[in-house]
C-alpha cells in the first residue's frame, strides 16, 4: 500500500515537471501577444518584440520565477516623437 501512495505521487510530481517545462513553448505565441497588447497600452511608445525566450528552469535556483530573454526590442515613439528610441 504505500509503496503504490509514493509510486503515485513520484508519477503525478513528473507529470507536474514535464507540464512546467513544456507551457513556456505551447502557449509562447500567446504570451508574446498578450505582452506586446498590456505595453502598448501602458507605454506611449510602439514596442516591436523580435524574438524571445521563455523558460522556467534556465537558472533552477530561482524556481518559481520566469526567464524572459528578448532579441531585436525596439521601442518607438508615437505621434511627434515617432522614431527610434530605444533598440536592442
Amino acid at each position: 500500500m504505500f509503496k503504490k501512495i509514493i509510486k503515485g505521487l513520484l508519477i503525478f510530481f513528473a507529470v507536474l515537471l514535464i507540464a512546467i517545462i513544456a507551457l513556456p513553448f505551447i502557449f509562447k505565441d500567446k504570451i508574446a501577444q498578450y505582452a506586446q497588447t498590456e505595453l502598448d497600452n501602458a507605454l506611449d511608445a510602439k514596442i516591436i518584440i523580435g524574438d524571445f525566450d521563455l523558460s522556467i528552469l534556465k537558472n533552477y535556483q530561482n524556481f518559481p520565477n520566469i526567464t524572459l530573454s528578448i532579441e531585436d526590442l525596439k521601442v518607438i515613439g508615437k505621434g511627434i516623437r515617432q522614431k527610434i528610441l530605444w533598440q536592442i
